[in-house]
């Protein structure tokens, strides 16, 4: 099967969505699936079109069927667009929506006000529009099946669990990192977007500074991601802006708490 692929950039791996999507592209690769895409990104297992109109068009008129991500942001929008390419083929292209979360999830990303509640009414509309032109859903949960269900009119709704690979990930196979550094010290690692509040960036600066003049030896190790958003200075925090994904799971092994 030819599959048209529409996704947040994944390539070259790093952490996070990128993740999602880099694995998504193997996994659906060794099953003997052609992934094409217009992303710009050169991910060389995918067959790759230039990226512009022209080239989500090709990807469509080629394409057995749509898989697009439903990221949520409004920097995204161009993802639940190229819902439209269904048009060109009403009757034999199906459209696959992976959605992340429910568009109330910009509720945690802009200051309240009438601006932030017209955005999300906005974006509500929108995406319920497009929603007619898709065939099957897919979240991670089952709220969010019943999301895709109840609130868009998807039929078809599925819930599929994200996943890891136990053998990255296994203890077993952790190299030393620059934490060795901090020996004796009782490492607290948190990962996340410093830039998204309900995601806790706040709570865990709150209590390191708490802990900073309570216990010494306590280390917070936080990675946050591509948000450049300035953080304090404090004695017992260590700020990794970024991570490979391949590095990251001997940066948990030599954590203590996550």
């Amino acid at each position: 099967m030819k599959i048209g692929f529409f996704y947040v950039p994944y390539y070259p791996l790093s952490m996070g969505r990128s993740v999602h999507g880099y694995n998504l592209v193997r996994a659906l690769k060794r099953r003997g699936h052609a992934i094409l895409s217009c992303l710009g990104d050169g991910d060389p297992e995918c067959i790759n079109y230039e990226r512009s109109k022209r080239g989500a068009l090709t990807v469509a008129r080629a394409s057995d069927v749509l898989y697009i991500r439903i990221a949520g942001r409004p920097v995204h929008s161009y993802l639940e667009q190229a819902t439209l390419l269904k048009l060109i083929r009403p009757f034999s292209l199906p459209v696959v929506w992976e959605i992340n979360a429910p568009v109330e999830e910009l509720q945690g990303s802009y200051p309240r006000g009438r601006e932030r509640d017209v955005l999300i009414r906005r974006e509500k509309r929108k995406r319920r529009t497009l929603a007619h032109l898709v065939d099957a859903g897919i979240g991670v949960s089952e709220v969010l099946k019943k999301y895709i269900s109840d609130d868009l009119a998807i039929k078809k709704a599925y819930s599929i669990p994200n996943g890891s690979d136990p053998h990255l990930f296994n203890p077993l196979h952790a190299r030393e990192t620059v934490l060795k550094r901090f020996q004796g010290t009782f490492k607290v690692f948190w990962m996340g977007n410093a830039a998204t509040s309900w995601q806790g960036i706040e709570l865990m600066l709150e209590i390191a500074r708490k802990m900073e003049k309570r216990d010494r030896e306590m280390l917070f190790i936080l990675v946050t991601g591509e948000s450049l958003v300035p953080l304090p200075v404090l004695s017992n925090v260590l700020v990794l802006r970024q991570l490979s994904y391949h590095d990251l799971p001997h940066y948990l092994a030599a954590a203590d708490a996550c």
